[in-house]
């Protein structure tokens, strides 16, 4: 669920509880039972899609998670392995190409993850002969390239995931849309005891009351150079949720950026600007809190 519809369930909620008090009033309204019932049972559908839709994208994360942490481990053997051939035969240049520091690439966005995996297996496959001696068999690159090949294929290709992601999505808009006309059908059988119970329709205009947090900020920048501490400006910010690009902005004069309104999730947050060494972060949005992304750029 995004914000909005967060929102729009909460109230749901609230207004539930207020259907049941005053029943000798409600009583006596035409088709209010009928209309309370097919109330509650959307609700009830909007809370459990809401809820599917969250255990969907958690378990999309964590696969991806697990075979990305799969794929390194081997991979990052290999390239020891390698590294190690070259350092005992003297090849720098080889030493220089294989080398990976193992925190920036197990914290490195998708295509920077990838394109090191290519590089460590396309420099085994070059050296694979005088690599048998270091364990570097035919078995282990079959086992590597195999792991690599199934990583991208997660992060490239649509996934049944996504695809049901979008499915409960549009599954619940409906519902949303269904149980707004449920709202309006309700507050017109309010509208007859307006006047003859004001206190009870003023109870009613409160509990179905939708309060939106859109106009709150979500995530904000502060963008410096390493070197100097002053704010970088034009720096391009791209976030990714589940290896799909949702958002990009740039950072202002000061170094800074505002959004307002971002779907809860992991994001893996890119920062880029030419003549600077671009970063990767990790940005959990759970989408209650005001999150700052800081960062120090480094150039290269």
């Amino acid at each position: 669920m995004n914000s909005r519809q967060k929102a729009f369930e909460s109230t749901c909620r609230r207004f539930s509880i207020f259907l049941n008090k005053y029943p000798e009033v409600t009583s006596t309204l035409p088709t209010f039972e009928d209309q309370h019932t097919k109330f509650d049972a959307n609700l009830v559908k909007i809370t459990n899609c809401g809820n599917q839709q969250g255990m969907d994208l958690t378990g999309l994360r964590i696969q991806k998670e697990q075979m990305k942490e799969g794929t390194g481990t081997k991979v990052l053997d290999l390239s020891n392995r390698i590294e190690t051939f070259a350092k005992i035969t003297g090849d720098p240049v080889l030493m220089k190409k294989v080398h990976l520091a193992e925190a920036t690439y197990r914290r490195s966005a998708d295509s920077d993850f990838m394109g090191a995996n290519d590089r460590v297996y396309g420099l085994a496959e070059s050296n694979k002969e005088p690599l048998l001696e270091y364990g570097v068999t035919p078995a282990l690159l079959t086992d590597v390239k195999t792991s690599i090949d199934a990583y991208r294929s997660e992060v490239e290709t649509p996934k049944l995931g996504i695809t049901g992601r979008k499915e409960l999505t549009g599954d619940l808009s409906e519902l949303i849309d269904e149980e707004t006309e449920v709202l309006e059908n309700l507050g017109a059988l309010y509208e007859l005891i307006r006047y003859t119970h004001p206190s009870i329709y003023t109870g009613y205009l409160n509990a179905r009351k939708i309060e939106y947090r859109s106009g709150s900020l979500v995530v904000n920048s502060t963008i410096t150079d390493a070197k100097t501490g002053l704010a970088l400006s034009n720096v391009k910010m791209v976030f990714m949720l589940d290896g799909v690009v949702v958002l990009e902005k740039t950072t202002g004069e000061a170094g800074g950026m505002h959004i307002k309104s971002m779907e809860a999730g992991t994001y893996t947050v890119t920062l880029s600007k030419v003549g600077y060494v671009t970063q990767t972060l990790s940005l959990d949005i759970d989408g209650e809190d005001l999150y700052t992304v800081t960062a120090a750029m480094v150039e290269g």
